[in-house]
This record gives structure tokens, C-alpha cells and sequence, in this order.
């Protein structure tokens, strides 16, 4: 990939030009079909490639959810290239490293929280954790004809770890494929995809004070936990190997009908490596991705668009026989968790393109969660109203210079929520935990971020470009609320 980031383009105003198509807000106005390689190979009509280098802090007053903590700082550098070989082939990759930490974790001694949950491991204690990610991705789209065929690579790395007791060490490896087909039908393309995923993630707790070991539980969900083999038992791997499919529609002109959808599935084995790999729970995620909308890209550019975006959680605990030489055999599976998110949306967006460009989008939402615990019972409920509008000026302020900002606003407001929960059954830590929780995801909040980027293209630099970014957010919720700040700077090419 940085061999051909090195190919030359000609002239200072495509490099301009590249710059402002691939950070228009506009331009990420249904584009979906974008998870499709087979469709890169249209996606932007000027090449670009970019490196930088950046910092990311985060710091709330008090955690969202104990899992996720009340903070970040992170620094990394990362390397972004799309590249047009010639009128038929299009390749495209990223290469990142980022180290940091993550401030005030609690319940949560496993990585990738958002995406095992509600089966990790956890303590009353927590602390900091360090961070450090590791990401390659590459792809090649080529037109045959009437038809183009895309491949795409993802690799992500990742090291989770403390320096003081409890001492949790996480380290996951993933890797997810995807194969693409779009057939050219005149006005419309029409394509389909395959992808396959491959994650697993090793993950343990030590002690090395004598006197300061506190009990690892097994989280269940909902607060639950699974008595038996929580306390001492404080190492797990998870291992998944799921598939994706999509079908798009896409105008020929990038003027026209959009339609997308996605699905997604995988199931994530938690198994216990100190109980002879018994398989305490396996995690079935689903989603459901779907969007359709008509776009126009001219002078003045608009667009409306409607979407869902569904998630599925279903969870099943193995029972455990009594033990036979160190062994454990699964006698019964239950299904104990359910769990659904469905966020429903629709909007519109505006494109204002002359010597400067001016850019809005805008969504209306709503959101819908449910979980359940089937024994003891357990529920909790609620749903959102959501809106979202932001706006966008790029132009040129000299002639070496273009700028680009951006301004964002949304507002969640909750519509109704619903808590039950089994208290006499559950010990004092558990219930300040679903408590917690509960009152903060229902909530409402509000979130505003501002963006301001320079970028430096003199004429005697040929294609070549530096910029400065400036960005920062606000958050304001009924029981949180803090502020992130972010700095980059780096080289376009």
C-alpha cells in the first residue's frame, strides 16, 4: 500500500478537490453500499491518500455505564489511501497504531465490552486499563465488463492490561473478509456480497497482593452471575466465527434510488480454560441494517433517506454435570438472555457546491431497547426520541489554503422506561450496579461537537499537502456530563 501511495497525481486542484470529496459530509449520505468492495470502485471520483498522527481525550464527571468508564486519552497515527490504477482497478487500504488508556473501569475486566456483552468477566474494583490497537485493511475492486468484483481484508489487534491489582490482561485477535459482485444495468448497479469474521480473545486477572484478592464474577446479564464458577475462577477465552451478507442498489450516475441492506451473525463461545474449556455461555449476535433513499448530485445536491438498524442479543448458559477428573460436561443449554435494539430513522441532507460548499444533514429517530433475565425474572426497557442535524462549510480563505468546519448537535430524549428486578435475590453490589445503569441510560443528554480542519497545498509542493484538525464535544446528560477534545495533524498526498 505505501508503494503505491507514492504515484504522483498532476496537479494541485485535484489534490483540493480530493481533499473536499473525501471529507464531505455529504458524500457519506447513504453509502452503505460502501461495505460492499465491489462498490469502492466508484465510490469517490478523485484519488487521496493521508497520514496522520493525533490525540483523543475524553473525561466525564462521573462513568455512563461502569463498564465503559469516564474516559480516554489516547495518541495514534494512522495512514488512509484510496488509489486509482488505471479506468478499471481501484485499490484502497489503512494501516493504524493507537496506545492509551481508558480511565475508571468498573464491572468490565474483558476487552471489546460493547460487542461481548452482557458475557464478560468483572470486579467491584476496577481501575485504569491500558490500551494499545493494532489495524491493517486492504482492498481491490476490478471492472470486468458489465461486472466488478471487490475483496476486502480487516485486521484489527488489541491489548487490554493493568499494572495493579486487579490485574486483568485482555488480548484479541480479528479478522473479517468480504467478497463483492456488482453487475452494471445501465442506470443502476446491483450487487451482493459475502463476509466472514473471525474474532477470539484471550483474557485473565491476577493478584499479586496476598491480601488484596476480591472475587472475579462471571457476569449473566442484568446483574446477574453465575455463582458457581465465579470468585477464584478469573480466566476465560471467547472465540467466534460468523458471516455477513448484502444486497445493493446503487444509481449508475450517483443520481438516483439508493438501497441497502445488510445482515450480520456471529456467536461468541465464552469458555473457562481453568475448568478443562468447559463452555460456561455462547453469545448469538444478529443485525439488521437497511436503508433506502433517492440522491441527487448537482450543483445543488439533496437527498432523503429512511433506515433501521436492528440488533439482536440471545444468550445460552451450559449446565455443568458434577466433575470427573477435572472435567465438566455440558448436561443442558438454556436460553437465559434476550435482548433488542431497534433504531429507526428518517432524514435528509443539502449540498451547496460553488466555490465554496456548504453541506447539512438532518435525522429524526427512535430507539427501542428491551432485555430480559429468564429466571429470576428480570426486565429492563426503554426508548428514545432522537435528533440530529449538522452543518458544514469547506472553501478557501487564500489560495493555498482550504478550511474545513463542521458543526453538530443531537438530543436524546427518553419516551418511557421499565425496571424489574429480583432485589431480595441479589447482593448489594449487583443491585448499585443495575440501579446505576438503569438511571442513566434512561436519561436524556445532549451532544455537541465542532470541527475546524486547515490544509496547506502550495503549488510548488506539486500533489502533495499538510493539514491541522481541531475538534472537541460537550455532553450534557441528567446525571453525567463532560467534554472530549481532539488533535491531528498530518500530510495529504
Amino acid at each position: 500500500m505505501l508503494s503505491v501511495c507514492t504515484i504522483v497525481r498532476g496537479s494541485v486542484e485535484d489534490t483540493v478537490t480530493a481533499i473536499n470529496e473525501h471529507n464531505s459530509i455529504f458524500g457519506d449520505v447513504l453509502s452503505l453500499q460502501k461495505n460492499n468492495p465491489a462498490f469502492m470502485n466508484n465510490a469517490y471520483d478523485k484519488q487521496y491518500s493521508e497520514l496522520r498522527v493525533y490525540t483523543d481525550y475524553e473525561k466525564l464527571n462521573r462513568p455512563i455505564l461502569y463498564e465503559l468508564g469516564d474516559g480516554h486519552n489516547y495518541a495514534g497515527i494512522n495512514i488512509n489511501s484510496y488509489i486509482k490504477l488505471n479506468n478499471t482497478t481501484t485499490v484502497w487500504g489503512s494501516a493504524s497504531y493507537r496506545s492509551g488508556s481508558k480511565k475508571d473501569i468498573k464491572w468490565n475486566s474483558t476487552a471489546d465490552f460493547s460487542t461481548l456483552y452482557p458475557y464478560i468477566m468483572g470486579d467491584t474494583l476496577g481501575g485504569n486499563l491500558n490500551n494499545e490497537r493494532y489495524t491493517f485493511s486492504g482492498g481491490c475492486a476490478t471492472k470486468v465488463g458489465r461486472l466488478t468484483i471487490g475483496e476486502l481484508i480487516y485486521f484489527r489487534a488489541e491489548h487490554e492490561y493493568r499494572t495493579k491489582d486487579p490485574r486483568p490482561r485482555s488480548i484479541v485477535t480479528d479478522l473479517s473478509m468480504r467478497l463483492g459482485v456488482l453487475y452494471d444495468l445501465g442506470k443502476y448497479l446491483l450487487g451482493t456480497g459475502l463476509g466472514a469474521r473471525f474474532y477470539k480473545q484471550t483474557n485473565s486477572v491476577e493478584f499479586f497482593k496476598e491480601d488484596g484478592v476480591i472475587p472475579e464474577y462471571q457476569m449473566l446479564g442484568l446483574g446477574m452471575y453465575h455463582k458457581r464458577f465465579s470468585g477464584n475462577n478469573a480466566s476465560s477465552y471467547y472465540k467466534g466465527t460468523g458471516f455477513s451478507y448484502d444486497i445493493n442498489i446503487s444509481p449508475t450516475k450517483k443520481n438516483g434510488m439508493y438501497l441497502s441492506a445488510e445482515y450480520n451473525y456471529i456467536p461468541y463461545k465464552r469458555v473457562l480454560p481453568d475448568m478443562n474449556s468447559f463452555p460456561i455461555t455462547t453469545l448469538y449476535l444478529y443485525n439488521y441494517n437497511g436503508e433506502v433513499g433517492w440522491k441527487t448530485v448537482e450543483k445543488l445536491g439533496w437527498s432523503c433517506f429512511a433506515g433501521i438498524n436492528y440488533e439482536k442479543r440471545d444468550g445460552d448458559e451450559h449446565i455443568a454435570g458434577n466433575s470427573s477428573s477435572g472435567e465438566y460436561l455440558v448436561i443442558a443449554d438454556m436460553t437465559m438472555f434476550h435482548s433488542h435494539k431497534t433504531d429507526s430513522y428518517i432524514g435528509g441532507a443539502l449540498n451547496f457546491n460553488g466555490r465554496t460548499q456548504w453541506n447539512f444533514t438532518g435525522r429524526i429517530g427512535y430507539i427501542d431497547y428491551a432485555s430480559n433475565y429468564v429466571f429470576p425474572i428480570s426486565k429492563m426497557s426503554f426508548s428514545k426520541l432522537y435528533e440530529r442535524i449538522e452543518g458544514q462549510f469547506i472553501g478557501n480563505i487564500k489560495k493555498d489554503i482550504t478550511v474545513n468546519c463542521i458543526l453538530s448537535a443531537s438530543y436524546f430524549h427518553n419516551q418511557n422506561k421499565d425496571i424489574t428486578m429480583p432485589y431480595t435475590a441479589m447482593d448489594n453490589a449487583n443491585i448499585n450496579l443495575m440501579e446505576y445503569t438503569y438511571s442513566n441510560i434512561t436519561g436524556n443528554y445532549l451532544i455537541i461537537s465542532a470541527k475546524m480542519r486547515a490544509d496547506y497545498t502550495p503549488s510548488n509542493w506539486k500533489s502533495y499537502g499538510m493539514f491541522i484538525e481541531l475538534g472537541g464535544g460537550r455532553f450534557e446528560g441528567n446525571n453525567n456530563n463532560g467534554n472530549k477534545i481532539y488533535l491531528s495533524t498530518g500530510i495529504t498526498f
